[in-house]
């Protein structure tokens, strides 16, 4: 009888502790496909994140509620496929667009995973700076300055390179300091620092200039994206097409991917009022000339496919950027006025050349305008820019010649970021 109590206790003891692993492989089991379908739910996630800071660069896509205001994609992984949607909410007054961005992936095994990003527009950090050069900044001139365009709303400068000033050339001047400089690769003087005694004028270089514990990058566009949004086939407006092409892709079929020739004449000559949409009809930006005025208007987002020939006396107006394809060669003592604060971004794509190319060119000109360059900006002779420059390198060869910026910050790239509680977790 004993014996017989003891294998029943021993069979119940076997029983359950075969019952318990099993439970414990089927719970390890589910923890896995949990486990794998939230993996490639992020995936999914970071695919639609990058397809929004790539698509939506410029901050031109229309609202979520419109076509093209909505993006999706299937991002396949370790035998899954993730799906993500991501939906625009457009800028409206003071607040910024956002971008919801949603990812969803099922387990083998019916195991489903969702998780959700918020990103919102903002100014990238090398923007932040009214004069940033990710390269080298030489000056040689005994006017050759980076100087406050506004002595109570004063400036401040990123040189991620050296500075190298000789002739007399400075950034601020000793009664007129700039708000604060960072040249992270110093100046040439015997230790490398920058200062008063190397003509450095700010707040914040007493004795010396920092020169930066972090790398602040220069922000990317992507030309091919705004390029492709445009519905080439129907600008819409008053005589927006020339030689049978459109008024500002005149060149050839397609966005030119060598260094494009001069289409000044079709920008500055004769009247023309026109809006690129994208292929839904949703509003891009617009551009308009009248000739008896010489008065350029820009507002939006404009690509032109083309270089500019900036060699004459013009009014410009407006509060948009104008992307050029190719460089903008200025000069002639001519000179772009906005009438006060530059408002026009002129964003120059120098496509075919490389960051070490000019691809802004003021020579002895002045251009009320602020520049985002793909490669260089040069001044020479008694030139000026009165406006925001973002390029890779600068220089001032001069005397007069000078760098004006302003403080405001319209038509420039975008960063998508994420704030406080902009990831979730929703299965």
């Amino acid at each position: 009888m004993l014996t017989l109590v003891v294998l029943s206790a021993l069979s119940i003891s076997v029983a359950a502790i075969v019952e318990l692993t099993t439970s414990n492989e089927k719970a390890f089991g589910r923890d896995q496909q949990s486990n794998r379908a939230l993996y490639v739910a992020e995936a999914g996630l970071n695919e639609g994140v990058s397809n929004v800071a790539v698509k939506d660069f410029a901050d031109t896509r229309p609202d979520g509620a419109q076509p093209g205001g909505n993006l999706s994609g299937l991002v396949p992984l370790d035998g899954l496929q993730a799906t993500w949607t991501a939906k625009k909410t457009f800028r409206s007054g003071n607040v910024p667009s956002k971008w919801v961005v949603t990812a969803t992936a099922t387990s083998k095994t019916g195991v489903t995973r969702q998780l959700r990003s918020v990103l919102t527009a903002g100014t990238p950090g090398a923007l932040t700076y009214a004069v940033y050069f990710s390269g080298d900044y030489d000056a040689n001139g005994t006017n050759a300055k980076i100087l406050n365009l506004d002595p109570n709303n004063r400036i401040s400068v990123y040189i991620g390179g050296t500075f190298d000033p000789s002739g007399g050339a400075s950034i601020g001047i000793p009664t007129d300091k700039v708000l604060s400089a960072v040249i992270r690769g110093g100046c040439p003087d015997a230790a490398h620092l920058c200062s008063s005694s190397t003509n450095v004028y700010a707040d914040n270089c007493a004795p010396t200039c920092p020169t930066g514990t972090t790398v602040v990058t220069k922000p990317v566009i992507y030309p091919d994206e705004l390029y492709n949004q445009v519905n080439w086939a129907n600008l819409v407006g008053t005589n927006c097409t020339a030689s049978g092409k459109p008024r500002f892709d005149p060149i050839a079929a397609g966005r030119s991917l060598t260094l494009p020739g001069n289409v000044s004449s079709y920008i500055i000559g004769a009247n023309y009022d026109c809006t690129e949409n994208d292929v839904n009809g949703n509003y891009l930006g617009r551009m308009s000339y009248v000739s008896s005025t010489k008065t350029l208007t820009v507002n939006g987002a404009v690509f032109v496919d083309g270089s500019i020939d900036a060699t004459q006396d013009l009014n410009i107006r407006g509060t948009g950027t104008m992307y050029v394809n190719g460089n903008v060669m200025g000069g002639q003592n001519k000179r772009w006025s906005d009438g006060g604060t530059a408002m026009v971004t002129l964003a120059v794509v120098n496509q075919g050349g490389s960051p070490t190319s000019v691809a802004f060119d003021a020579g002895n000109g002045e251009y009320d305008v602020s520049v985002y360059a793909v490669g260089g900006v040069v001044i020479s002779g008694n030139g000026e820019i009165h406006g925001r420059i973002t390029a890779d390198d600068g220089a001032i060869n001069g005397n007069p010649a000078a760098f004006v910026p302003s403080t405001v910050t319209t038509g420039l790239p975008t960063q998508w970021s994420y704030g406080a509680g902009a990831w979730s977790q929703l299965k």
